[in-house]
């Protein structure tokens, strides 16, 4: 034992051993570790934007076959329409010759 340690016991006070010196310092390294983390978590959070827009509809990928159906026939009437204003606007004789009918 040194003189500083037979000191100190003379005073009552009891010197720490080295591997609770070691103990210590690991400690105090964790808890400086936590604290940056901690303000680094903290810090974060205010950077983050957030979309305020409207969010769009999530459509199925399988469509029933019946609103497919009513789709197609939809298109196809509308295809129709318009086939059949086409063919009022058309003379006769223009009709005549894209059939190529002779009189």
């Amino acid at each position: 034992m040194g003189l500083k340690n037979l000191i100190l016991k003379r005073l009552g006070e009891i010197p720490p051993c080295e591997t609770c010196e070691v103990l210590k310092m690991e400690l105090s390294l964790a808890h400086i570790q936590n604290e940056k983390l901690l303000n680094s978590i903290i810090v974060k959070p205010e950077s983050i934007e957030f979309n305020t827009s409207s969010p769009e509809a999530i459509l199925p990928k399988y469509i029933p076959w019946r609103v497919k159906q009513q789709e197609l026939e939809r298109a196809d009437r509308i295809k129709a329409q318009e086939l059949k204003e086409a063919f009022a606007k058309t003379e006769v004789a223009d009709l005549e010759k894209l059939l190529e009918v002779s009189e």
